[in-house]
């Protein structure tokens, strides 16, 4: 954060500088000294050769470029709010600008201090090979399917059963299977490779998977199972030992044979791309062949089966068979892919990696007859949970269009080379079981549309783009449009949702290209993959911001606006006495209030590709978007994680784990847990009058949970409450809290306990001049009560039953609250939680200043006035004031010169790790290194 005084602080505006070719992205790490850049934008394009700049078009789509999603590379450049629009631009031709605070609006208290808002560059590795010349390079090869795991109900593949989390995925916006234990699992994850390609019968196939341990198991696990001929008996297998190493193995009748073992055991909390080929032998005297790369290196090659098995072919393949997974192992699993084999093993595919991603509607296409809104188009989870979020037609033929938002930036760094696959999943009922169709249409060209099964039950159905020949360049699948047509007869269709999948291929982590940079894999900005504080390696400019407002429901869909990306949304219908809903920025979707179903389709936190954040709602549920009824929600946006950070985990045992928060010396007040479920959505709480390990269930009960666990610096230890919650192992997303950074203070958390009179002004703990906005106060022995901007005279809300009363939440008042009698009984403890809001208790947008705290939120590099050199906690150098933040590898070193050879070695100091070979660069070059 550079220095901090009480009148100044220094925040950075990050932009990115990228490079899809290996040898340039290594010259410009070694001339620059690390992968910071401190200096603007333009004089960024002129030291790297950037042309045009500004960027005409979206240079992701080039070999090197420079992006900022956040702040403009046009002059003036951007008008920063601080915490209010202060009328200084950051133009990108200037280092800095200092940016005097600003009084809030509504006002509360005096300006914050000036910020020196000072331009980062992040030099960045993209797209894998994708600069490597395309001659040369075999097609990629044809796919059988695909599977990110981002739905359920059969709507991305087969329905292959629940433990989908936030924190199984290894990006950001994304979904994972979380294997822990056969929990919720009913039914085997078996794909066929004929699924989308009738009677295909190959005798080749690669599969890739990714794989992170995260606790090794108690015995071998069976992890992968190749069928040759039939679903049952014979083929080949993965499994995953007890020691962590992986053996390939044969099996007939589900009984494996060791074939080979790796020599090492995978690494925990490590991410692992898996490419297996199996190959069915036609002659000859073995009936198998596996091999296995990790990570791209080819580990064991191994045959297997008699000769009585020769001539088979690859039925399809299962993962993670019921069973065996009643153990402690803890794994997760992302991104699974069928293909056929590139010949020879050099496509661009099988060279960088791959990211089934699901993509959202963003309107309706052109051909779109069907009344509704495209929000109801979208699904965040289950279709068969749709709250009355459905969309009808009666009319022959009448076509659903969606516009998706393929055309979005996959990653702030532009991590996506190309899209080469597509599943399309619609779930529907036809009154009569007439067949209508699914389709797609990709780059403007005319719809392909294929006849479906439809029935008089809903039912998922899907159709897969699955091209073949295809290479470098890729054609462009934008603008990526999903239809359904009705059948030609006049009966009722009504559908559930109409989404993608989209498999994109090119470097998502250092799992599928060793030498780009470990960028971040921020969870808590898991809905917001495109924003700089998402993938930022230096810390932001991150303000934060309260929100009250209202809408008013129209039975259809609609979109909200919001200033900044929300990691905390709560709703209430003001008109009628529904229960809230609530959400979390890592939640899988919404939950109604404590213990009931939750809300598969909305609310939806994102930002769209203008950069607007938003929140939608959808269906005519009278919880969320009932015709005419009045709304009132609390939104909170903190993307720096100032105050909140959310996160997700998910254990299967019976012992306290430590869940490590992305900030590692966040000190927490108070932690929500809100349970991703199949059945019931459990909310809890636990705040300063809990015990050491309690914490309280937020339903009509109120009972508290004993081992609910504790939170200290920088991690959360959850225990056996948190982990198999009314008998359900699943996952837990979280949001914890903390009451300040710095000088400012955005909400407030505290407890009392009741002394029996009535009514009772409860005062927080630390004056903040301001009102609350909105407050929940949690009894130890019975449901809790909350107040909004919308409730009038004494009126508050009980939580779970919905019902407005009068002996709850009285009133608010500048720093303080008062309370009625059935908040304030004797001897009862009482957890109080508070979001603040502005000088006076209504609805309004408050922004804090942009201080962060020092030392809080990001590693601080240690100042030596005296040279103006900064040190950092890795030991390298920052010179002339300039902190190199993203300064993430360092492979400095001995720099050696080869005879005849245009390149060199920088040796890597960093224990285990490679070497990286560069060009020689221009001697005249300015350089970073000390001394060069």
């Amino acid at each position: 954060m550079g220095l901090f005084s009480s009148n100044q602080y220094t925040a950075y505006a990050n932009y990115d500088i990228y490079f899809a070719n290996q040898n340039e992205y290594d010259l410009a790490v070694a001339a620059n000294g690390g992968n910071g850049y401190g200096h603007c934008p333009a004089v960024a394009a002129s030291k790297f050769g950037i042309t045009p700049f500004p960027p005409t078009s979206d240079a992701l789509n080039q070999s090197k470029g420079i992006v900022s999603p956040i702040y403009s590379l046009v002059e003036p450049g951007t008008n920063i709010n601080h915490p209010n629009p202060s009328g200084v631009h950051l133009s990108p031709s200037e280092d800095s600008v200092l940016v005097p605070g600003q009084v809030g609006v509504p006002a509360w208290g005096p300006s914050g201090p000036t910020m020196n808002l000072v331009w980062w560059g992040n030099i960045v590795k993209i797209n894998g090979s994708a600069g490597e010349n395309p001659s040369g390079l075999s097609n990629i090869p044809q796919r059988r399917w695909i599977c990110g795991f981002e739905f359920d109900s059969g709507s991305e593949i087969s329905s292959i059963g629940s433990g989908r989390s936030r924190e199984a995925s290894r990006t950001i916006e994304g979904m994972g299977l979380s294997v822990r234990g056969d929990n919720l699992r009913t039914t085997e994850f078996v794909i066929s490779n004929a699924l989308f390609r009738p009677g295909y019968q190959p005798t080749k196939s690669w599969e890739r998977f990714y794989l992170r341990i995260k606790s090794y198991p108690s015995a071998n696990l069976n992890l992968w199972f190749s069928y040759i001929s039939d679903f049952v008996e014979s083929g080949g297998c993965l499994i995953l030992n007890s020691d962590g190493k992986l053996s390939t193995a044969s099996i007939i009748g589900n009984t494996p044979t060791v074939l080979g073992t790796t020599d090492q055991p995978l690494e925990l909390n490590k991410w692992y791309k898996v490419d297996i080929i199996l190959e069915c032998n036609q002659t000859g005297t073995m009936g198998i062949k596996l091999r296995l790369w990790l990570n791209g290196s080819l580990k064991l090659t191994s045959q297997g089966l008699s000769a009585s098995y020769i001539g088979k072919y690859h039925v399809g393949s299962t993962l993670c068979p019921l069973g065996n997974y009643n153990d402690s192992a803890e794994f997760d699993l992302d991104d699974w892919i069928s293909a056929d084999v590139p010949d020879p093993l050099n496509s661009i595919d099988w060279k960088t990696g791959s990211h089934v991603r699901k993509h959202y509607n963003t309107a309706f296409g052109g051909l779109n007859v069907w009344d509704g809104n495209f929000e109801q188009l979208n699904q965040l989870y289950n279709t068969f949970n749709n709250q009355n979020s459905v969309l009808t037609n009666s009319n022959s033929g009448d076509v659903l269009d969606g516009l998706t938002d393929l055309n979005n930036k996959q990653d702030a760094t532009g991590l996506s080379l190309a899209n080469v696959t597509a599943i399309v999943g619609l779930s529907s009922i036809d009154d009569a079981g007439a067949d209508g169709t699914l389709g797609y249409s990709l780059a403007s060209a005319s719809p392909v549309m294929t006849s479906i099964d439809e029935t008089t039950s809903q039912a998922s159905k899907q159709i897969a783009y699955i091209p073949s020949g295809l290479n470098l360049p890729i054609p462009s699948m934008i603008p990526f449009r999903v239809l359904h047509a009705h059948s030609a007869t006049a009966d009722l269709n009504t559908v559930f949702g109409l989404q993608p999948v989209v498999e994109h291929i090119g470097t998502f982590g250092q799992e599928d290209d060793p030498t780009t940079l470990d960028l971040p894999r921020n969870l808590h900005n898991c809905n917001y993959p495109n924003v700089s504080w998402a993938l930022s390696s230096s810390p932001p400019d991150a303000p934060v911001t309260s929100i009250g407002g209202t809408y008013t429901g129209n039975g259809t869909g609609q979109s909200i606006n919001l200033p900044l990306p929300c990691h905390f949304l709560f709703i209430r219908c003001t008109t009628l006495e529904a229960a809230p809903v609530v959400m979390f920025g890592c939640s899988t979707r919404g939950h109604n209030s404590s213990s009931v179903e939750p809300f598969p389709n909305f609310p939806r936190l994102y930002v769209n590709s203008s950069g607007q954040a938003k929140f939608s709602v959808a269906g005519t549920d009278n919880r969320i978007n009932a015709d005419g009824e009045t709304y009132q929600y609390i939104a909170f946006c903190d993307p720096g994680q100032r105050y909140n950070i959310c996160g997700s985990f998910h254990h299967n045992i019976a012992t306290p784990v430590v869940n490590s928060l992305v900030d590692e010396n966040f000190i927490p007040d108070g932690v929500f847990t809100q349970l991703e479920p199949s059945g019931a959505g459990v909310l809890s709480f636990k705040g300063k009058g809990n015990g050491t390990n309690d914490g309280i269930r937020l339903d009509n009960a109120g009972s508290l949970l004993t081992n609910w666990g504790h939170f200290t610096t920088g991690s959360i230890t959850s225990e056996v409450d948190l982990h198999n919650i009314d008998g359900g192992v699943r996952p837990i997303n979280y949001s914890a809290w903390r009451m300040t950074d710095g000088e400012d203070k955005m909400c407030h958390i505290m407890s009392y306990v009741g002394n029996g009179t009535s009514p009772r002004v409860i005062s927080l703990i630390t004056t903040t001049g301001r009102y609350p906005l909105f407050g929940i106060v949690m009894p130890h022995n019975k449901q809790p009560y909350f107040r909004d901007p919308s409730h009038t005279g004494l009126n508050s809300t009980r939580f779970a039953s919905a019902d407005i009363v009068t002996d709850g939440i009285r009133a608010v008042g500048l720093n303080s609250f008062t309370v009625g009698s059935a908040l304030n009984e004797n001897g009862v403890t009482y957890e109080v939680f508070v979001i603040l809001g502005g000088l006076t208790p209504d609805n309004g947008t408050f922004p804090t200043d942009n201080v962060v705290a020092p030392g809080t939120q990001w590693k601080q590099p240690v100042y030596n006035p005296a040279s103006n050199i900064f040190i950092t906690g890795d030991g390298g150098l920052i010179l002339n004031g300039q902190p190199s933040t993203t300064l993430l590898k360092d492979i400095s070193g001995i720099y050696t010169i080869i005879p005849s050879q245009t390149h060199d070695n920088l040796y890597d100091r960093q224990t285990g790790q490679t070497n990286v070979n560069v060009k020689i660069p221009d001697p005249i070059i300015k350089t970073g290194y000390v001394g060069g």
